[in-house]
């Protein structure tokens, strides 16, 4: 076979496997927001997307992969916006979005999974944060993985306050403290005020 028939036949499989892995993470959603997460299995997000058990074993190690997968969207602009002073706007739309799910967003806040939800979110930060360093070459006053644990642990803090309702704040007011205390440590942490960009 050709070059160009592998490449076509790896395409194909890509396309397939990318969408069995949408059809999975789809229908953990929508489970996920029928039943919560400690009642779901993976038989159960496997028999909604249509696929084997197998399968969804293919695509993830484990519910708690699958739940990080299907929450890295949404946390993902809180995580640029700690170093993007353009992600203000996508951050401020995640806070909406959490807040207007506030019912399911407390879940992934509450005991069960909130280990999860913070080692995702640890994740993505630190991922942004070594672009930065890549890019600035500067030289953090800790160790990058702190940083971005700081910086999660806070940020998720603040948004299971808010959304207990300790404070009357909009999602705008949440957001743009958010992005600016993220920004602000970064800042501070880098030991360079050039290290955000």
């Amino acid at each position: 076979m050709s070059v160009m028939v592998h490449r076509a036949q790896g395409e194909r499989q890509d396309r397939r496997a990318r969408r069995t892995r949408s059809a999975i993470v789809t229908a953990f959603n929508r489970l996920f927001l029928q039943r919560g997460y400690a009642s779901l299995t993976s038989g159960d997000v496997a028999a909604a997307a249509d696929v084997g058990r197998s399968t969804f074993y293919d695509h993830f190690r484990s519910m708690d992969d699958l739940l990080a997968e299907a929450i890295a969207p949404v946390l993902a602009p809180l995580a640029e916006g700690c170093f993007e002073a353009h992600q203000q706007e996508a951050a401020r739309r995640a806070v909406e979005h959490i807040w207007e799910n506030r019912r399911h967003a407390r879940i992934l806040l509450g005991d069960v999974v909130h280990a999860i939800v913070l080692r995702s979110f640890t994740a993505q930060i630190g991922a942004a944060l070594q672009r930065v360093l890549h890019l600035t070459r500067a030289k953090p006053v800790l160790d990058p993985e702190l940083i971005a644990l700081q910086l999660a642990t806070g940020q998720l803090a603040v948004l299971g306050a808010w959304m207990s309702g300790r404070s009357g704040h909009t999602a705008h007011e949440v957001a743009n403290a958010l992005h600016a205390s993220g920004r602000a440590s970064v800042l501070a942490l880098m030991g360079s005020t050039e290290a955000a960009g």
